[in-house]
């Protein structure tokens, strides 16, 4: 990690000790390379120490698989209801061949 970036500085202090300086982000937010960079690391920083680790499926059981997890919000946002809409919507420009191999439910 970078030793000067607010980013790096906030993943220390998220694994480690409190950190110094963070920097917060929205939609807004102008993002270069090397924050971006430094977002990954920070990312990665966090997530290595379950990686391979049995602590997610024993400690924190409450935590959810990430195919659960995917699941999960797929269902609370009606994914496959919105999708089927879409795909009617959109049907005068899906090929035949395309709409042919929808499975209807």
């Amino acid at each position: 990690m970078r030793a000067q970036s607010p980013v790096a500085t906030a993943s220390r202090g998220a694994t480690q000790e409190p950190p110094t300086q963070a920097t917060f982000c929205n939609a807004r937010t102008a993002v270069d390379r090397q924050m971006a960079e430094d977002m990954v690391d920070v990312l990665a920083a966090l997530h290595a120490r379950f990686y391979g680790n049995g602590e997610l499926a024993t400690q924190y059981r409450w935590v959810a698989s990430y195919p659960r997890w995917f699941t999960i919000g797929a269902e609370k946002m009606s994914l496959e209801y919105y999708t089927r809409k879409a795909f009617d919507a959109a049907a005068h420009v899906i090929p035949k061949s395309v709409l042919a191999q929808r499975i209807e439910s």
